[in-house]
């Protein structure tokens, strides 16, 4: 692996397992929007409540048919993999107008303008519709999990935490 990401995004359990898991989750959803698009590491975050790992269990299994482990078989505060963001469907399921690109300025609170489509329904499975959904592609679990202490919202990986990452994929 050359091109390491240099960005991760923290889940919460189990929708970290989700993503690598059977379950197949390959929307992550956000009440904030961003123009990274590219590969990104997938942490679990190093805390998660019982009640808040209940509901997501719940949700995980409507949506998929898949039994979610318990929250204390599920790996925590490390690097679970990598996957790359392709895209992201606005609120509602709507495309994104890329044509508005220009006017981005990262750290100002841009609204992003919805195209005129949507996205395929099939394509919006794990999307909560009154959020922005990341579409992770080329979803890679790593061998084994390498432990960090995460950040909220998209973070930049320290230094001495890619080397690790780098050891370890």
């Amino acid at each position: 692996m050359t091109d390491l990401p240099t960005r991760a995004l923290s889940l919460k359990q189990p929708w970290a397992w989700a993503v690598f898991g059977p379950p197949n989750k390959d929307v992550e959803n956000r009440v904030w929007w961003s123009t990274l698009r590219g590969p990104i590491w997938i942490a679990a975050s190093a805390q998660a409540t019982r009640a808040y790992y209940e509901e997501a269990a719940e949700i995980i299994e409507r949506v998929s048919g898949c039994k979610v482990p318990p929250l204390d078989s599920l790996p925590s505060g490390c690097i679970l993999g990598r996957a790359t963001i392709t895209d992201v469907a606005l609120p509602g399921g709507w495309r994104w107008a890329r044509k508005y690109e220009k006017r981005v300025r990262p750290g100002f609170g841009y609204d992003p303008k919805p195209a005129d489509e949507r996205h395929p329904s099939e394509a919006l499975r794990w999307h909560f519709d009154d959020q922005y959904g990341y579409f992770l592609a080329d979803r890679v679990a790593l061998a084994t999990p390498v432990p960090c202490k995460g950040l909220q919202r998209l973070w930049r990986v320290p230094a001495q935490l890619l080397e690790k990452l780098k050891e370890a994929a």
